[in-house]
C-alpha cells in the first residue's frame, strides 16, 4: 500500500555459491553495501549473535517484571498483615491480658503470616504445574509432532534497513 519510493527493504539474503568463502563473499559484497550509511553486513554467525542479543533483553525485561511483581506481592502480604493486626489490637490485647506472653503472641502472629503465604504460594505452584504438564502432554493433533527439514542457512547474509527498493 506504499507508493514505490516509500517501499523499502528490510533485509536482503545472499547465497554464495559453493566454494566460495564466506570471506570472498564479504568482499564481493561490501563495496555495493558502502554507499549505504545505514546497512549492515553480517555473516550467519553475526546475525545468530544479533538475534540471541535481542532475545536476551527481553528475557532481561521478563525478569524484572517478574521481580517487580515479587515485590508487589511482599508488600500485599506486609500491608495485610499489618492491618490484620492493627485491627485485632483488642484480641492481642485480650490474649495478653488472659496470660499471653509477648513472645506467644509474637509467635502467633508469625505462624499465621506463613500459613498466608503458604495459601497463596500452594495453589499457585499447583497451578503452574497443572499448566506445564497440559503443555508438555498436549494432545498430538494441536501439537506440533513433526518439523520440516530447515533449510541451509545462506552463508553471507546482508542486512540492509531503511534503503529504496534495489530491483525494479
Amino acid at each position: 500500500n506504499f507508493p514505490p519510493q516509500l517501499q523499502l527493504d528490510a533485509q536482503i539474503f545472499a547465497k554464495l555459491k559453493s566454494g566460495v568463502s564466506v570471506a570472498q563473499g564479504r568482499d564481493a559484497i561490501e563495496p555495493l553495501v558502502k554507499p549505504y550509511a545505514n546497512a549492515d553486513l553480517k555473516d550467519n554467525a553475526q546475525y545468530k549473535a544479533d538475534q540471541k542479543k535481542q532475545v536476551n533483553q527481553v528475557l532481561v525485561l521478563v525478569y524484572v517484571l517478574l521481580f517487580l511483581a515479587v515485590i508487589i506481592a511482599f508488600i500485599w502480604i506486609v500491608n495485610t498483615m499489618t492491618l490484620s493486626i492493627y485491627e485485632r489490637t483488642k484480641e492481642i490485647g485480650l490474649l495478653r491480658a488472659v496470660g499471653g506472653s509477648r513472645r506467644q503472641v509474637r509467635s502467633m502472629v508469625r505462624w499465621e503470616a506463613v500459613i498466608i503465604a503458604l495459601f497463596g504460594t500452594l495453589p499457585g505452584i499447583a497451578l503452574a504445574l497443572f499448566f506445564g504438564w497440559a503443555v508438555v502432554d498436549a494432545p498430538p493433533a494441536q501439537a506440533f509432532t513433526k518439523f520440516p527439514a530447515a533449510p541451509r542457512p545462506p552463508a553471507v547474509l546482508v542486512v540492509i534497513t531503511g534503503l529504496p527498493t534495489l530491483v525494479s
